[in-house]
């Protein structure tokens, strides 16, 4: 029995004492005040009604709360199109804040920029610029600004005098608009790259920028007929790592890899692929040894022919792998001097297809393995002789079979030796 009346005193207790915490801080004949009123905005700055008894007012922007004074606020170059609310601080004893007033979206008029003066601080190496009002009969605000999340620390605001940027060392006075330049030193962070079936190149900086990273990005990497088109910050390939993107801290680069020339059309045959079309107009195809982890064995008729009305602006096609020239397979590229073999090649009677109109003097078979190649490897279109020089180009192993097959028909040299 003498518990629960212990345990009865000590409510009362807690309660009453609840009760005199909650009425210091409020009281329990405080007033709300009244929202304010007769809201204005000429040029930038908003006014309204003074509200009794107000101790100030709270500007709320989309969100953010700005503390005022006075019955007006300027406001800043980036609030036009934002949501206002305004209202009324109380002092907390007998007078509490009051409602927000209704919300209204701020629009300056549309010829205020030009009658205003402005002040833009600038960020160069992220083409950033930053514009406030300068505002009446005060100095321009030289505020630090952090730009840490943009990969920078800030150093001090720069102004251009005589055609030279120099140094701002003290607050001024500005009439007209002025640009602000902010100097920055780039911060330095980890940067690794990540490949499972693709070879990166073994000097691939271990740091980056927010300077150096676009360069990083821009990198021309090739293998074997494929080449890196796109970063990415995982190893899905959902996040692409763009020249805009801004990126801080440590990075892991993932490659997203694709044809060298996306134009080749590969069709599946049996134990692999050929090449059966084209598109693009680069100087150089690149046919890869693979295709989607099965190999690309040969080149069919028509595989690799451009219009003749179109200029194809192709001067060499390289292959990785071993491969087997169809008749017919190259065509119609008006530019093309050169054919590289890496792996092995068999080229069929008739493979190559020239115009009597070809724009390259010369034409040249570069062949670093085992080439079997036919005497009638290339021929013309309609029979029209035209004035191409050929050579064929071989290893050593190769030569005297290529001579043999060859003689007469173009010259057969190898590979190094003139």
């Amino acid at each position: 029995m003498k518990k629960k009346i212990v345990l009865v005193f000590l409510s009362v207790a807690v309660l009453l004492g609840l009760f005199l915490v909650l009425r210091k801080v409020i009281p329990y004949n405080a007033k709300p005040l009244g929202s304010p009123e007769g809201i204005v905005l000429e040029g930038y700055t908003l006014s309204w009604g003074t509200v009794e008894n107000a101790t100030g007012y709270e500007v709320e922007v989309d969100g953010e709360i700005r503390a005022v004074k006075g019955a007006s606020a300027d406001m800043r170059y980036s609030d036009n199109g934002k949501t206002v609310r305004i209202r009324a601080v109380g002092d907390g004893k007998g007078y509490l804040n009051s409602e927000f007033c209704t919300p209204f979206v701020l629009e300056y008029d549309k010829g205020l920029f030009s009658r205003v003066n402005l002040v833009h601080y600038v960020l160069e190496e992220q083409h950033l610029t930053r514009t406030e009002f300068i505002y009446k009969n005060r100095i321009i605000p030289l505020t630090p600004f952090d730009y840490s999340p943009y990969g920078y620390d800030f150093v001090c605001w720069m102004r251009i005098v005589d055609g030279k940027k120099v140094p701002v060392t003290a607050q001024f006075f500005h009439d007209g608009d002025v640009y602000l330049y902010a100097s920055v030193i780039a911060r330095e962070y980890p940067v690794d790259f990540v490949s499972e079936d693709f070879p990166l190149p073994s000097n691939l900086p271990s740091t980056y920028t927010a300077s150096t990273l676009p360069e990083i990005l821009s990198l021309r990497i090739e293998h074997g007929g494929y080449r890196v088109s796109g970063w990415y910050s995982d190893s899905e390939l959902t996040r692409p790592v763009e020249k805009g993107t801004v990126v801080t801290g440590a990075l892991t680069l993932y490659p997203r890899i694709s044809l060298i020339n996306e134009g080749l059309v590969l069709d599946r045959i049996e134990g692999g692929y050929a090449v059966v079309g084209f598109s693009g107009d680069g100087e150089v195809v690149h046919v890869p040894a693979y295709y989607n982890g099965e190999r690309v064995l040969k080149v069919s008729k028509g595989g690799l022919v451009g219009s003749v009305d179109d200029g194809v602006s192709v001067r060499k096609i390289v292959f990785y792998g071993d491969i087997i020239l169809e008749e017919g397979a190259v065509g119609g590229m008006l530019q093309l001097e050169e054919c590289e073999f890496l792996g092995s090649a068999t080229v069929e009677n008739g493979a190559f297809a020239f115009t009597a109109i070809h724009a390259a003097a010369s034409f040249s078979v570069v062949a670093h393995s085992a080439l079997n190649i036919k005497a009638a490897f290339f021929s013309y279109y309609l029979g029209v002789e035209g004035e191409i020089s050929f050579t064929v180009y071989t290893s050593e192993e190769s030569y005297p079979s290529c001579l043999e097959a060859l003689l007469g028909v173009c010259e057969v040299k190898i590979i190094g030796k003139g």
